[in-house]
């Protein structure tokens, strides 16, 4: 299995959880606000939408020539050998998993905004 296939299956499996979280959370809102529990669900999970492709983001960020040159340019240093590129794989790849699991929760939440259009 490639890396990207993995990181697609990690993403949905972490949406899969948060969504088993949203639901009740977004019913007990719903009735304690006498509001639409799908609206409540849909506007919770967009907020974790943005939060999941700004964590992603900033975990991409932190990884850039550009960041690195910063810190140098700041005189601090790294310890040795934590920037190895097997490191930086496996930071790109979990930034990549929070990056589709935002994308895919932004989806979800438009779809769940439909009606209301």
């Amino acid at each position: 299995m490639t890396w990207y296939t993995q990181a697609a299956k990690d993403s949905l499996a972490e949406v899969a959880v948060i969504n088993l979280i949203n639901l009740p959370i977004a019913l007990g809102i719903g009735y304690y606000l006498s509001a639409s529990a799908v609206a409540v669900f849909g506007f919770i999970v967009l907020l974790e939408a943005t939060g999941l492709m700004f964590i992603g983001g900033a975990m991409d960020l932190s990884m850039s020539a550009g960041s690195a040159a910063l810190a140098k340019l700041l005189k601090q240093r790294a310890e040795k050998g934590s920037d190895s590129e097997d490191q930086r794989r496996k930071r790109f790849r979990r930034a990549v998993v929070f990056t589709l699991a935002g994308v895919v929760l932004f989806a979800e939440s438009l779809a769940l905004a439909l009606p209301y259009i």
